[in-house]
């Protein structure tokens, strides 16, 4: 069995004796999603977003199920978790890539600096934030990306980073 598989097993078995526990049944959507099982995970958050309209993460998640079937849906379900939930850098910089996915690149900075002022020390935003301004032409790029490597190598002194967000990083700024 797959770490996946076995996630599936106990978040499954957590929701049959939880079954309104809706942190579970998030998580379990995100373990299909991971799995592409993206029409359970949809049936699922679609539930719990409608029993618990206030639940940011289910509306994130449910996000990640449109990505790449109905973007405008997906930004829109992005869109109702931040207006749940501004706090939330990682959902300020996944509603970045969205709307650059969706080509609307002005519109994605805004949303990475947005996860800048929940975040300011994130190299993760500074990083898309750079490659943003530099796909528009902004002489504001390499200041962006030197702020993203600068970060990144103090994470990288104290564990707190993965080494695959370190690499590509640095890739990018060495570039």
């Amino acid at each position: 069995d797959s770490d996946y598989e076995r996630a599936l097993a106990f978040y499954q078995e957590a929701l049959e004796l939880q079954p309104d526990n809706n942190k579970v049944g998030v998580r379990l959507a995100r373990t299909y999603i991971n799995q592409g099982l993206t029409f359970p995970a949809e049936s699922l958050l679609r539930n719990i977003s409608s029993t618990a309209p206030a639940n940011a993460d289910a509306w994130r998640a449910l996000a990640t199920v449109y990505r790449y079937r109905d973007r405008s849906h997906a930004i829109e379900c992005m869109e109702k978790s931040l207006e749940l939930d501004r706090s939330s850098d990682e959902s300020w910089n996944y509603l970045g890539l969205l709307l650059r996915d969706d080509s609307k690149f002005g519109d994605a900075v805004a949303a990475h600096q947005q996860a800048l002022r929940v975040t300011p020390a994130s190299p993760i935003a500074h990083f898309y934030v750079g490659l943003l301004e530099a796909r528009l032409g902004s002489p504001h790029s390499n200041a962006s990306l030197d702020q993203a490597h600068t970060r990144v190598e103090s994470l990288r002194k104290i564990g707190r980073i993965k080494t695959i967000w370190a690499d590509t990083i640095d890739w990018a700024y060495f570039v």
